[in-house]
């Protein structure tokens, strides 16, 4: 008896061990998936700003078509961002006006961030500072 004791307690600490491994595995997967899908808003953010930057220099308005060549001037490292979640996924820049787009984690519309974009500061030539 006392040894049936025994290996029932033996099973029951070997589940519960079982039991923590997986949580703390689901625990990683999740952490690891939502980590992917902030640097992916990130990453959407940084091309909705770069198109709004190229519109505000070229006087472009809502509704014009931006290619990647366009706004890569205004990326840093002057090259498109790659989703982190899969190699494969590609981001869609779309119309001046509204939201990128990852073939992964959907629509920049769908995340939050602010809105507004910096604007962007004048050269200015050397009189200009006594105006």
């Amino acid at each position: 008896m006392m040894r049936m004791l025994g290996t029932m307690v033996i099973a029951l600490v070997g589940l519960v061990a079982l039991w923590v491994v997986l949580n703390i595995y689901a625990a990683g997967l999740r952490a690891d998936r939502t980590a992917d899908k902030n640097w992916c808003a990130n990453n959407m953010r940084m091309i909705d700003y770069a198109k709004e930057q190229f519109a505000q220099l070229g006087g472009i308005t809502n509704g014009i078509k931006v290619t990647e060549t366009d706004i890569t001037p205004f990326l840093k490292g002057r090259t498109m961002p790659v989703c982190p979640s899969s190699s494969a996924a590609r981001y869609s820049i779309g119309l001046t006006g509204e939201g990128s787009e990852c073939s992964v984690h959907g629509r920049s519309d769908n995340i939050h961030y602010p809105k507004q974009v910096p604007t962007i500061l004048r050269v200015c030539k050397r009189g200009d500072w006594d105006q």
